[in-house]
This record gives structure tokens, C-alpha cells and sequence, in this order.
């Protein structure tokens, strides 16, 4: 009896180790005695807790890898494969019915797609569409769209079309460049709304004081320079009124700057030298020219190589005048007194500078002039006004 009980235990023994054996041979993963797919071994595969490595190129649902692939599958019903990451519940899936790849993952700071390239003439990411009537790459979120970094090209775009085709419903396209210390020099803008809520086409920008605007609603091109809101190097045609909103207070005229032999300011009466420089004129001054402009609208020979000074050619002026002659009163004519670049109503024949077109009310002063550099015959009669 006991020997028949040891050997009972013997088989049962053996029973279950073989058992145990054969679950280890369904389970884990067995290496095929020759080169695939010959002598392949039989399903299942990798079903086991354990990770398991496999050499080789590996084929499901009936696809061959041959030498060509490390992974081939037929597509499932939805999808060729579909994985989730347990930690941040992201998952991707290739080759959908509609979409090459698709991922989704709702945790924070996580890229849907990274890509880290080395190689010499690589791609970080390759997108091409034959059909002309397709799209290459899309984007679309809530926050920013894009984000490029990059030493050399930020973004370079070739195209037999169109290059950009940007959607947006306040700025289409913003371009800032910075210097090497990552501070900004210029920022630009392509389609956008201003600070008026009005569309622009393109705008360029350094700072509030030095921008140009193309396109504005009513307003071909708006410019602000902090010295010049333009600068042509060439001729400049102009098909319409040219409307110049400038000058001091209740002036405006157009002036010509000229080079001055001495210091001259706004309001001189002047004359010229012989070298056609600006001096301070008196009445006993042969060439009197007019009068030094104090913010001509218009200024024709703006160079400040000239060290000049505007000589007014048109329009209204302040000018410096002393009763010297009489008070002057509006429409008065304003000739060169014996005070070296300040006028006085002028009652005999000789050249004047203009018309006064104010009361000056006090012993010397200013007064608003309409420039008429011209020749005066004198008082009709010896009365005073």
C-alpha cells in the first residue's frame, strides 16, 4: 500500500509540473526553430505579464514583413493599431479609416507629435499632398496654432500656388524680429484689425512713433517716423489733391530751406549774400528775400547738410515787426526795419515781405503775415490810419 501511494504522488506530481510546462509553452514567447515564416511558432503570441523581446520583422492578421518592415499589419475594423499609455491616459492610433494618425491626450504641456532630428538635409516633419485640392497640413486649437524655433529658418515655404493661406478674425500673420540679446526690433503684421477695430492689409512697426500702415479702410498707406514718415529715392507722382495738415498755430506755408551765413530764426525777416546765404535784413538790405518760416507745412531742399534755414515762399507766417513806423494794423504791408531781422509797416515805396494780417499790440512782437514778397509803391496820401 505504501508503495502504491508513493507512486500515486509520483504521477500527480508529474502531472502538474507538465501541466505547468505546457502553460509556459502556450504563454510565454518561443523563438521559431528556422528563418520566418518557416517553422513559425503558433498563436499565442506574447500573452505573458513578463516583457518579452522578438527578433525579427513581425506580421499580424496575415501580413508579411519580409524584409522591408519590422512591424506589418493589416488594418482592423477601425485601425491598424491602437495603443494607450496607462499614466496619461494618451492614446494614438494609426491608420484610421480617416486619419493617418490620431492623437488624443488631455494632459498638460503634452506634445501630440515630437521630433528630434540630427541628420544633415533631415525633416523634423514631412507633409505632402498630391491632390492640389487637398491640404498638406492642418492645425486647429483654441490657443496657439503654431510655435517655431528655429537658428536659421523659421519657416521656409515653397509652393506652385499659394504659399500661406491664412483664416483669422483678427490678425492673420505677426512677424517680430529680435536682435541677438532677444530684444524687439520691428514686429510686422499681414491682414489685420488696428487699435480702431478697421481691417489693415500690412503693417510694419519699431515703435509708436515709427510704423507704416498699407491698406487701411479709406487710406491707401499711413506712415509715422520719429524724423521722416518717408524717404523716396526717386520721383513721386501723385494723381489727386496732396492734403499737408502741418505748421504752427493758424499758419501754414511752403517753404525752401537755404543756407545761412549767420544764425537766423523763425520769424526773421532776411536777405541774402553774395553766396545766396541767409543774414538778417534791414531796410537799407538791397536783396530782402522774405521771411524765416517758424513750421512750414511743405519744405522743399530738406537737407540738413545745408545748415539752413526754410525761407517762407507762400502762404501765412509769423513775423517778427516793431511799431518802428507806425502800429501796424491788419492788411498793413511789412517792409524791413532799421532792426536787424524785424519788420514795420511799410508807408513809402520799396520791397515788402507781406501782409499783416493781425494787430500787432504791443512795441515789438509777432504777427500773422500772408507772404507776397513784392515791390510797394507807397501811401496814397500822407495820412495816418
Amino acid at each position: 500500500m505504501r508503495k502504491l501511494l508513493l507512486f500515486l504522488n509520483f504521477v500527480i506530481i508529474s502531472a502538474l509540473f507538465g501541466c505547468v510546462a505546457l502553460l509556459n509553452g502556450v504563454f510565454a514567447w518561443t523563438e521559431p526553430a528556422g528563418a520566418p515564416p518557416l517553422n513559425n511558432v503558433a498563436a499565442p503570441v506574447n500573452v505573458s505579464a513578463d516583457a518579452q523581446v522578438k527578433t525579427g520583422g513581425l506580421g499580424l492578421l496575415g501580413e508579411n514583413p519580409a524584409a522591408q518592415y519590422g512591424l506589418s499589419t493589416a488594418s482592423g475594423t477601425l485601425g491598424a493599431i491602437k495603443t494607450k499609455n496607462a499614466s496619461t491616459a494618451s492614446e494614438v492610433s494609426v491608420n484610421q479609416s480617416t486619419r493617418g494618425v490620431y492623437i488624443d491626450s488631455a494632459k498638460a504641456s503634452y506634445s501630440g507629435i515630437y521630433s528630434v532630428m540630427n541628420g544633415a538635409n533631415s525633416y523634423g516633419a514631412y507633409y505632402y499632398n498630391k491632390n492640389n485640392t487637398g491640404t498638406g497640413f492642418y492645425t486647429r486649437t483654441s490657443g496657439l496654432g503654431g510655435a517655431i524655433f528655429s537658428d536659421t529658418f523659421g519657416l521656409n515655404i515653397t509652393a506652385d500656388n499659394t504659399g500661406v493661406n491664412s483664416v483669422s478674425k483678427k490678425e492673420a500673420v505677426i512677424a517680430k524680429l529680435k536682435d541677438v540679446n532677444n530684444n524687439q526690433i520691428a514686429e510686422a503684421k499681414l491682414s489685420f484689425l488696428n487699435s480702431l477695430n478697421k481691417p489693415v492689409a500690412v503693417g510694419g512697426y519699431k515703435d509708436a512713433n515709427n510704423y507704416g500702415e498699407l491698406g487701411q479702410e479709406g487710406v491707401g498707406l499711413k506712415a509715422k517716423g520719429s524724423q521722416y514718415a518717408g524717404v523716396f529715392e526717386g520721383n513721386v507722382y501723385v494723381n489727386g489733391t496732396l492734403s499737408v495738415k502741418s505748421g504752427c498755430n493758424g499758419c501754414a506755408d511752403l517753404a525752401e530751406s537755404i543756407s545761412r551765413a549767420e544764425r537766423v530764426v523763425a520769424g526773421d525777416i532776411v536777405a541774402v549774400d553774395s553766396r545766396l546765404r541767409l543774414i538778417r535784413a534791414t531796410k537799407n538790405s538791397q536783396t530782402v528775400v522774405g521771411v524765416v518760416s517758424t513750421k512750414p507745412s511743405l519744405n522743399l531742399n530738406d537737407n540738413i547738410e545745408l545748415n539752413g534755414a526754410p525761407l517762407a515762399l507762400s502762404g501765412i507766417v509769423p513775423v517778427n515787426v516793431t511799431n518802428e513806423n507806425g502800429a501796424i494794423r491788419a492788411g498793413d504791408f511789412i517792409t524791413a526795419s532799421s532792426v536787424s531781422g524785424y519788420g514795420m509797416k511799410a508807408t513809402s515805396g520799396g520791397t515788402v515781405v507781406g501782409k499783416a494780417l493781425e494787430d500787432l499790440k504791443s512795441e515789438r512782437g509777432q504777427v500773422k503775415m500772408l507772404v507776397a514778397v513784392s515791390w510797394f509803391g507807397g501811401e496814397s496820401c500822407a495820412c495816418k490810419k
